[in-house]
């Protein structure tokens, strides 16, 4: 699954630039320039400083330049300045001009690369080409790898405690099934099972699912989210910062279908990796004590044949690990914060399939049995007391999220 996953990423982004390249080649940008004497249209890329260009409406500049003469010249510079008004533009003596006249895009005797000409003629003489004008300054910038944001520094540390986490229990797996004298290859081969059983490789799926549903709700708020990253990020701001040209719009955090408690949203939240590994410290070894008392149940007390034995293990672990959604999901009493209607009814939908699965013409196929009637008091008495318990411990963990 990942390899076919990164192959398709690689022939799409592959076929995209190639595509990309194709039409670069096929709208390269032309400037007129004079050469011995003669107005000739030559590509951008052979302009060199000291070439004299002429300028038109709807021309791009093709370098930064000093204007010689001008006609009622205006040009738009919002790729550089975030105007988005054009700006008229003079030929001028440069003493007249600041001493930054060579770099400040306000400069009025000078034109940039980036801007166009949205009126007027003019004739200016190339100064500066290429990655050394001011736009080129700007693209280099852009293409530096930007800081690590909040998002992926949480999504890189969460990858790592995973990775730590199945490495430390799929090493002891292996030596413990050595140690009871297991075949090196059955132990090899249990142990690569359960690295694979451990890994979340649905969650990249569920991060972008999430993301774009938050990106969903803030599209219906007149917000346009370019960068699904942004979302988990502006949620962890403590100040925005904003140019005279930006706006700041209100919107709500969510997962799909579900809303976060209100008291979650007071103030911004940050990635606690720290909270996910205690979770996974506290919460894991509960589930790991319930799932021993349904063996224990399942063979001293129902002395149940393999059949019996995988169906009732099955229905009591789909049973609390998906009711127990209702826990973990709010911070505070699952009694008070309700969730969203397609969420409980598809968390019940699933438990009462789980439950008459062993009922029906698939029971066979699945190696399944129909189950005693008195399982399901266990059934309901080890998911109470299960739930309970989660949500003591969750608790105690989540004081420090609240504080």
């Amino acid at each position: 699954m990942v390899l076919l996953s990164v192959a398709l990423n690689f022939f799409q982004t592959f076929r995209s630039q190639r595509a990309v390249e194709q039409l670069r080649t096929g709208v390269a940008p032309t400037a007129t320039v004079l050469r011995d004497g003669n107005w000739v249209e030559l590509p951008r890329r052979e302009l060199v400083p000291g070439d004299i260009i002429r300028l038109a409406a709807g021309d791009l500049v093709p370098a930064d330049a000093r204007l010689i003469e001008t006609n009622s010249l205006h040009v738009q510079q919002a790729a550089l300045t975030g105007e988005s008004m054009p700006v008229e533009k003079i030929a001028q003596d440069i003493a007249a001009a600041p001493q930054n006249a060579a770099l400040a895009a306000d400069a009025s005797n000078m034109v940039f690369l980036g801007t166009s000409v949205v009126s007027g003629t003019a004739t200016a003489l190339i100064s500066i080409t290429g990655r050394a004008t001011a736009f080129g300054d700007i693209a280099v910038r852009l293409a530096t790898r930007p800081p690590e944001t909040e998002f992926e520094r949480g999504i890189r540390r969460f990858g790592l405690l995973i990775m730590r986490t199945v490495f430390f229990l799929v090493l002891f797996a292996f030596v413990i099934s050595l140690f009871h004298r297991q075949s090196p290859l059955d132990s090899l081969l249990f142990a690569v099972a359960l690295a694979v059983g451990l890994t979340p490789e649905f969650l990249p799926m569920i991060t972008t699912v999430t993301l774009a549903q938050g990106a969903s709700h803030m599209a219906k708020q007149k917000v346009i989210v370019k960068n699904l990253a942004a979302i988990q990020n502006f949620g962890s701001m403590d100040i925005l910062c904003s140019d005279k040209t930006g706006t700041l719009t209100s919107g709500q955090m969510t997962i799909p279908t579900d809303n976060v408690d209100e008291s979650y949203i007071f103030k911004p939240r940050r990635w606690d990796i720290g909270l996910i590994r205690d979770f996974m410290i506290y919460i894991g070894p509960i589930s790991s004590i319930f799932d021993f008392l349904t063996f224990f149940i399942m063979l001293g007390v129902f002395h149940a044949p393999p059949e019996l034995f995988h169906t009732g293990w099955f229905v009591e672990s789909l049973a609390t690990q998906t009711l127990v959604l209702f826990i973990i999901r709010t911070a505070g009493n699952p009694l008070r914060s309700r969730p969203s209607v397609p969420l409980t009814i598809t968390t019940i939908l699933v438990v009462c399939i789980g439950l008459l699965l062993p009922f029906t013409p698939l029971a066979g196929p699945l190696g399944f049995t129909p189950l005693p009637g008195l399982y399901f008091l266990f059934l309901a008495v080890m998911t109470v007391t299960y739930l309970l318990l989660v949500e003591v411990v969750k608790r105690q963990l989540m004081r420090r999220l609240i504080k």
